[in-house]
């Protein structure tokens, strides 16, 4: 079954068994979410995060994230879309997918990465890159295996 959660005071461990949605909302501490198979949507985290899903999509909406708090979005099968705020962000940033795209509204400064300019190294561009956004206090790290990844701008 479905997981509905909102403004949470404590730690958060939801799971589902087999097939369901999770979402959490306001939550005031770490969140732990799985699911086999199903949606895990998730807004206004500030806290620590691991999301992972077999197949659905993972979307997470942040206002703010706390220096050394680590946010972890995993799918296998499923696109993962991550919205930030404009300003105020600070963090390393590793995406990664097999069989789909990056893209991002946010300025990334990428690590140094030596290659080739090529058509390899451009595919290779769009589906893993490793760098920051502002300086790297917070950690992210996003990660499917055949979906996009998209990180946006929060929009008021």
């Amino acid at each position: 079954g479905n997981i509905d959660l909102y403004q949470i005071c404590n730690a958060v461990i939801a799971k589902t068994t087999h097939k369901g949605d999770i979402m959490i909302v306001q939550p005031a501490q770490k969140v732990q979410a799985r699911t086999k198979s199903g949606n895990i949507t998730l807004h206004d985290v500030s806290q620590s995060v691991l999301a992972a899903t077999g197949y659905g999509f993972i979307d997470v909406k942040s206002e703010q994230l706390k220096p050394n708090c680590n946010l972890k979005l995993a799918n296998n099968h499923g696109q993962i879309h991550l919205a930030l705020p404009k300003s105020g962000i600070n963090a390393s940033i590793k995406a990664r997918t097999k069989r789909g795209r990056i893209t991002s509204e946010k300025e990334i400064t990428l690590a140094p990465k030596k290659m080739r300019l090529d058509s390899g190294s451009w595919k290779d561009m769009q589906k893993h890159i490793e760098g920051c956004i502002g300086n790297p206090e917070a950690k992210i790290v996003l990660s499917t295996k055949k979906g996009n990844i998209k990180i946006t701008e929060l929009r008021s």
